[in-house]
């Protein structure tokens, strides 16, 4: 049961000082406990697509957990214009509720601005930072004619694997990009993993020639890939070689190449290329024998 400071003073203790002193050592404990404060750690990642950041949004909070829910506020550091297209940012709130391993995450937005995220990362206490997407590209915005149409969105961590993607941009001219804005489905013998967009902060991907590798955390595991489903947000167009997919748990298994084998260009402008693009792996010999 427990027990507040102001009912501390009011216990009836024994005379004997040691009994009295280890008595209250104990009850202080009780409270000290009672009153610390959990640090959430939180960090957003806003989408690079033109229009998703925002200046004139509430963003609020509430984070869901192994041991309850806890709702942190409006996600705002004073001073500084948090939300921007492609910037990271960190919020940092303090709560006297510790709702264990982060399982959840729900967006609530006011103001009739509109923003998409990208990733959510939230660290309880000490423990490390786990990741959350916006997998299907949602908008947010108080006004439901904008965007996707919701002024709420939850997040979930999807699963505790880690999945490294390396893309070979084509070497033709213009076959690199600077805006495909390009999200990936790992489709495998178990599920199917989603990730957010493919982008490297502060760095220039898809460059004509060049390969880069994306390193997408926390994501379910999808057993042995089969098929990889591309999608492109971007009317920019985009020529990719190949594609190779692996994970830390099925390191013991070769890394999977996904050929374009029919030199398709991606783009959202269907006059330059396919919005999405399904690839898949052509040895099945090799799964049905594995």
């Amino acid at each position: 049961v427990a027990i507040t400071a102001g009912e501390l003073i009011r216990v009836e203790l024994p005379r004997n000082s040691r009994t009295t002193m280890a008595i209250l050592a104990v009850f202080l404990l009780a409270v000290i406990s009672e009153a610390a404060a959990v640090t959430y750690t939180i960090q957003t990642r806003t989408a690079s697509i033109d229009h998703s950041g925002t200046d004139n949004i509430d963003v609020s909070l509430t984070l869901t957990g192994t041991d309850g829910s806890v709702e942190l506020g409006i996600l705002d550091n004073v001073g500084i214009n948090d939300l921007e297209r492609m910037s990271t940012d960190t919020f940092t709130f303090e709560s006297d509720v510790d709702i264990g391993e982060i399982e959840s995450a729900t967006i609530s937005v006011s103001r009739d601005d509109a923003w998409m995220m990208d990733w959510m990362s939230v660290a309880v206490g000490s423990a490390d930072a786990r990741y959350m997407y916006n997998t299907e590209s949602i908008w947010l915005s108080s006004d439901l004619s904008e965007g996707s149409g919701v002024n709420e969105l939850t997040v979930s961590v999807a699963g505790s694997e880690t999945y490294y993607i390396v893309v070979e941009t084509g070497d033709q001219q213009h076959a690199g990009s600077n805006g495909i804005h390009l999200k990936i489905a790992i489709e495998g013998t178990g599920s199917t993993a989603k990730t957010g967009f493919l982008d490297n902060p502060n760095r220039d991907d898809f460059v004509v020639g060049e390969n880069d590798v994306f390193v997408i955390p926390d994501l379910a595991l999808a057993g042995k890939v089969r098929c990889l489903t591309l999608t492109a947000l971007g009317d920019d167009a985009l020529n990719f070689d190949w594609i190779v997919v692996f994970s830390l748990k099925s390191h013991k298994l070769p890394p999977r190449v996904f050929w374009n084998d029919e030199d398709t260009w991606l783009s959202s402008d269907t006059t330059e290329g396919v919005s999405e693009l399904q690839v898949c792996y052509k040895n099945k010999l090799e799964d049905d024998v594995m």
